[in-house]
């Protein structure tokens, strides 16, 4: 998954996933990173059915032991049944 955070692009994993929002986290720390609980990021994830866009709210955000962590609550998802994100939802697996 990637995401533009104050001008930069940077890469996440996306840990949790639900129809109302997501988890994500970092591998590393990233210098100045600080996401504020209301901030809204839009984010591309890479899905086994393809790349989809996204936007999502931060609700919590902080350091975690390999780097950081944030979970968000979806303010845009597709209900395009063919787009990858709401078919990897949609998935049974």
């Amino acid at each position: 998954m990637t995401f533009r955070y104050k001008g930069h692009e940077h890469n996440a994993l996306m840990t949790d996933l639900s129809e109302s929002g997501a988890g994500f986290r970092t591998g590393r720390d990233i210098e100045d990173f600080f996401l504020a609980r209301g901030e809204e990021i839009a984010y591309t994830v890479k899905t086994p059915y393809g790349s989809s866009q996204c936007r999502a709210r931060t609700e919590w955000a902080g350091p975690a032991s390999d780097g950081y962590a944030w979970g968000t609550v979806f303010t845009y998802l597709s209900d395009d049944p063919k787009d990858p994100l709401r078919s990897l939802l949609d998935s049974p697996f």
